[in-house]
């Protein structure tokens, strides 16, 4: 609502604020709508580094099958076999979604250490470009390309 000064009147509390408010001019939306090349280059450049880190060996490093994988295993046979619990009381009472999942891929691909992993490694894969999303919303050009390289 305006006063009869054409201004707004304050918010509760607006003083408590902590540092100076910002003034309409400072204000600047970060995130361009337009993609530009550069956004799409980074993109697939930072997408093909975290896949080929992901997936390089996936089968063979570490060593060995890991006991967290081999219940992991355990549970997504059963999980093909039929059963669907929302808990997995074998597993620690763990929670049976990341179960489903591996299901899911080793459904393809057979249920062995490979097919655990990259159902791992599919997911962290995933969350690459959906980081970068976040970032080209929330960041300035520059600072989003730099943001982006640890993932």
């Amino acid at each position: 609502m305006v006063n009869g000064t054409g201004h707004k009147p304050p918010a509760p509390f607006d003083e408590l604020r902590a540092g100076p408010r910002p003034s309409q001019n400072d204000i600047n939306p970060v995130a361009s709508p337009v993609w530009n090349r550069w956004d799409w280059i980074v993109l697939a450049a930072v997408t093909a580094l975290a896949a080929a880190l992901r997936l390089y060996q996936l089968g063979e490093l570490p060593p060995g099958f890991q006991f967290d994988e081999a219940f992991n295993a355990i549970d997504a046979k059963q999980v093909l076999a039929g059963h669907f619990p929302l808990f997995l009381p074998a597993n620690g009472g763990r929670e049976a979604l990341y179960t489903y999942w591996q299901a899911t891929v080793g459904s393809i691909l057979g249920v062995d250490v490979y097919s655990l992993r990259l159902s791992s490694a599919l997911a962290g894969l995933l969350t690459v470009p959906a980081s970068y999303l976040l970032l080209r919303r929330l960041l300035t050009q520059q600072s989003r390309y730099v943001a982006a390289l640890p993932a």
